[in-house]
């Protein structure tokens, strides 16, 4: 049970690291995530000027906000599916020197 928390503890450690797309690293925590359902939430057309994790301003349209919407979207998919076969994995071995040499890897 230690092994696959410590799953757990990676997995979301990894879904709050920046994230690239087109090009620049964003935010992609919890914080990011509620800021970025807003504005889409209000819609409309226009270009937004969006921060990246690096502090450099970008002109996004609405299209691109979406769009880094979903590559958070399905790296977080990624990254769930990833710990289920990892903790299928350690479910299947059987002696505790196993679990203890296993060596936990997102890849």
């Amino acid at each position: 049970s230690e092994k696959k928390q410590t799953v757990n503890d990676l997995r979301a450690e990894l879904s709050k690291s920046p994230i690239l797309y087109q090009g620049s690293r964003y935010d992609a925590d919890q914080q990011a995530i509620s800021n970025i359902s807003s504005v889409l939430l209000l819609g409309g057309n226009d270009t937004i000027v969006w921060r990246d994790y690096d502090n450099i301003n970008h002109d996004l349209s609405i299209a691109d906000l979406q769009g880094l919407a979903n590559a958070i979207k399905d790296r977080n998919s990624v990254l769930y599916a990833t710990s289920w076969a990892i903790k299928s994995e350690i479910d299947a071995l059987t002696t505790i020197q196993e679990v203890e040499d296993y060596v936990i890897d997102f890849g």
